[in-house]
């Protein structure tokens, strides 16, 4: 009469669950925040510890459910810690004067393409052209040919470029185009970056979302970008899961202030690549469609209509 080991039982009630979610859920036990080093020996040793299978199967069941949630509250946390490191890279952009079009002597925010120094920097073109024509020996209008006595390229050929020191790793994450601009993607949550657009006569600044090439991201290079006496005061920030139930399930939210808001998101208005919030939906209602106004979680007058609270995490 043939023997089962335990070890069969578990690999046959694995397979009745899905033994790959099983896998990937030990690789996130593995490294939880305590450290402490959970193995394959760890799960199988309170599987087995009943001999009913039945028992033995709902017990797995609930540990994959565990797992699964692990793996979310994980993800959820990770897309925090990004917002505070992508708070500090802006606080640093706007301090070091990486982006000035105006040449006000106040820096302005970036794209995550420009804080990645992927996206050539936004520059003031006039301003340009004239600073490289004087120094290269032409006149002001720009002459395009170079001093003969000068190792000076032409005005032409001088264009405006990436930042050689990137305030945020180049690694940070996978920009993505979207019909509404460009997202970054990274640990199951998607990004996506606004700066004012040009206000109207009532001050009413709209949001600009990341619109520069495909894989670089920036401002657009055809289109209408940043106005920059706005950008050097506001910007904001939302993150929301890849796949709602799967990769997370909070949306997050965070502009210039730097105080990381959330809110349930859980109806999963917020998903992938289609479903992304308006540049507005976490600021208040009491300006609508205006990125000067203030966080709506503050007095719970947010756009969306959703509920927004200061992330605890």
């Amino acid at each position: 009469m043939s023997s089962t080991h335990p070890n069969d039982a578990t690999v046959l009630v694995c397979t009745g669950l899905g033994l790959a979610t099983v896998l990937a859920g030990l690789f996130v036990l593995t490294t939880r925040d305590d450290s402490t080093p959970v193995t394959a020996v760890h799960v199988q040793a309170s599987l087995m510890g009943s001999s009913s299978p039945l028992a033995r199967t709902q017990a797995l069941s609930g540990s994959v459910a565990g797992i699964e949630e692990t793996f979310m509250r994980s993800n959820e946390r990770a897309a925090v810690e990004a917002l505070n490191t992508i708070t500090a890279a802006q606080r640093d952009a706007q301090e070091r004067l990486l982006i000035d079009v105006d040449q006000d002597g106040f820096g302005e925010y970036a794209y995550f393409g420009e804080l990645m120094g992927l996206a050539p920097l936004r520059t003031a073109p006039e301003s340009f052209d004239v600073d490289v024509a004087e120094s290269s020996g032409g006149d002001v209008d720009g002459d395009l040919e170079a001093d003969a006595s000068t190792d000076e390229a032409p005005v032409a050929a001088r264009v405006p470029q990436p930042t050689a020191t990137p305030l945020l790793d180049r690694g940070f994450g996978e920009l993505k185009s979207t019909v509404r601009g460009t997202v970054l993607v990274r640990d199951g949550y998607v990004f996506q970056m606004h700066l004012p657009g040009p206000g109207d006569e009532n001050d009413v600044y709209p949001g600009l979302a990341e619109a520069g090439s495909t894989g670089l991201g920036g401002a657009s290079t055809t289109g209408t970008t940043p106005e920059p006496m706005a950008a050097a005061h506001v910007w904001v920030c939302y993150a929301w899961p890849l796949d709602h139930g799967v990769s997370g399930e909070r949306a997050f939210f965070v502009n210039q202030d730097g105080i990381v808001c959330e809110t349930p998101n859980g109806s999963g208005l917020y998903v992938g690549l289609e479903r992304i919030p308006r540049f507005d939906a976490a600021l208040s209602r009491v300006s609508t469609g205006n990125m000067l106004a203030g966080a709506g979680w503050v007095d719970s007058s947010a756009n969306d209509g959703q509920t927004w609270t200061r992330s605890i995490e």
